[in-house]
């Protein structure tokens, strides 16, 4: 073990400490502060994860059902992957009987199943897109649109509205 004698190294611009080291013999370096570090980025975590919540108003199995049963979402990706295209919208027909088609922001269609668990996820799966994979989302409202946040990451994907009825280009 190193005996603590403390260095105290860099500083952010309210002139705190970043980070402390201690050192005692040449080459007996260690951080001094891990747990603390560890906390910070647990409780900066929680945090992030529980933004997408305000000003939203979760939405029941029975509402995110009836809202996109039969419906198209007409969406625009706020994924950062697509941040810098000039158009990121998209359109999705949820038919009735679980099938689902996709018009994406270039145009090109793929088709899916989707559904809403008894917890209230919708979730789909397309043939094509993400690789087949599937992906669940809560739905929420947010002022005068609604948004999809992924289940997995708990950070919003999508803020769409709703048409009725399948899009004329189905």
């Amino acid at each position: 073990r190193c005996p603590p004698e403390a260095e105290v190294r860099g500083s952010n611009p309210l002139g705190r400490a970043k980070f402390q080291t201690v050192r005692d013999t040449p080459g007996c370096l260690m951080t001094a502060r891990p747990a603390l570090f560890a906390i910070a980025i647990l409780l900066l975590s929680g945090t992030a994860a529980h933004a997408a919540d305000a000003g939203t108003e979760a939405l029941d199995a029975g509402a995110v059902r009836a809202l996109l049963s039969g419906n198209t979402l007409a969406g625009e990706s706020q994924l950062a992957r697509f941040r810098d295209l000039p158009d990121r919208h998209f359109e999705v027909y949820l038919d009735a009987d679980g099938s689902l088609v996709i018009r994406n922001f270039e145009g090109a269609t793929d088709t899916g199943e989707w559904e809403v668990t008894e917890d209230g996820q919708f979730c789909n799966q397309y043939l094509q897109t993400r690789r087949g994979m599937r992906k669940c989302y809560w739905v929420r409202t947010q002022a005068d649109a609604y948004i999809l946040i992924d289940t997995d990451r708990d950070t919003v994907t999508t803020v769409f509205r709703m048409r009725p009825g399948s899009p004329d280009w189905r």
